[in-house]
């Protein structure tokens, strides 16, 4: 099933601003016109977005800076449930800048929420979207994103935050226990790892239930009752670098990032249930709902000079596939290092800024 959609900019997020202005407010309107995007021509064409035509202007150059424009590597991106913010860390790619932005966006409004020019080891968003959650020298934070008021979950250095679940518990190791934290009833337990773990490097974990945690270290899976402190499974994980996914507490997503591929297993007996691998160049995202889990590949389309720029969608737990393309207009030369799909949002990321679209999913079906 192949499709066409059309998209529209929300807006976009220039890391230049963090030099210039000290407020931390993006300023989105009052840019230096030689660098906008509209500058740089190639040839103007007449195409239809949303039922209106309009004239959109072909780049032949992608660099919409000079070369003298300070670039800046993107490192973790966070995405909040809710697509309402976006959680990102930037440095600038001068070997000799130690400089760090950790940086929160507010999607909706187009305005920076946050800036700390500290390094964060690790953050993610809860599961309803009203709060943060970051690492910063080894301990651990919990920000409300309304007020941007933080409190101290660990007090004590070389805590290390592993996870959040969908009822909003937070797992923090340090030395040789695991702590949960409840943000709903403000109670923190722990438990010490089984004296096999205690050599382990824990990457993740998850309350499957009230007695069970699954564990991921970095070459095994674990299931654990906790309450006796007993290893009741364990399986090899994937090898190489990858991001385990849960959904339901019934599936198991393990995407290796270096190969591109995801396995889709069933949780309680790991059973295998189907593999995905792309095999062409591309950036992939995955993107989680009520409904279902998705996978989103984005790549070039050399068969079509006109719209180059397709997708694969495909429903991990149904195996329902959608192909669709995207009529970007003047953005479709861009080089991006990055790709961020959801049900709605297109984010393309690169050395200089973010470009956040919408497009309209209804065109495809819910598959």
């Amino acid at each position: 099933m192949s499709q066409q959609n059309n998209i529209i900019l929300l807006g976009k997020f220039e890391y230049r601003c963090l030099a210039t202005n000290p407020s931390g407010q993006s300023n989105l309107d009052s840019l230096d016109q030689s660098n906008d995007d509209s500058e740089n021509q190639s040839h103007i064409e007449n195409i239809n977005i949303d039922g209106q035509e309009e004239n959109l202007i072909y780049f032949s150059q992608i660099s919409d800076y000079s070369l003298e424009e300070d670039r800046y590597y993107v490192g973790q991106v966070q995405l909040s449930p809710n697509q309402q913010y976006i959680a990102f860390e930037i440095k600038k790619s001068d070997s000799n800048s130690e400089m760090y932005f950790h940086l929160i966006f507010n999607i909706q409004t187009q305005k920076l929420l946050y800036k700390d020019e500290q390094y964060y080891s690790k953050f993610m968003f809860t599961s309803d979207s009203k709060y943060i959650i970051y690492c910063q020298a080894y301990k651990i934070y919990l920000m409300e994103l309304e007020s941007i008021q933080n409190k101290l979950l660990i007090e004590e250095n070389f805590a290390q935050l592993l996870t959040v679940d969908s009822n909003n518990n937070i797992y923090i190791q340090k030395n040789n226990y695991l702590y949960l934290y409840s943000i709903e009833n403000k109670l923190t337990s722990s438990f010490i790892l089984n004296e096999s773990l205690k050599s382990q490097f824990i990457r993740q974990a998850y309350k499957l239930h009230s007695d069970f945690i699954f564990l991921v270290s970095q070459d095994s899976n674990y299931i654990i009752n906790y309450s006796c402190n007993k290893i009741l499974s364990k399986q090899r994980s994937l090898e190489g670098q990858c991001q385990n996914v849960i959904f339901q507490n019934q599936f198991l997503i393990e995407w290796d990032l270096e190969i591109d591929q995801i396995n889709l297993s069933n949780l309680k007996n790991r059973k295998l249930i189907r593999k995905f691998k792309n095999n062409q160049e591309g950036s992939s995202s995955i993107f989680k709902n009520q409904n279902s889990i998705y996978k989103y590949f984005f790549f070039r389309d050399s068969e079509n000079s006109h719209i180059d720029q397709s997708y694969i969608r495909i429903n991990l737990l149904t195996n329902g596939k959608i192909t669709s393309r995207l009529s970007l207009g003047k953005y479709k030369y861009l080089i991006y290092e990055r790709i961020i799909m959801t049900d709605y949002l297109l984010i393309i990321i690169d050395s200089f800024k973010f470009r956040f679209f919408q497009y309209d999913l209804q065109q495809i079906g819910q598959i």
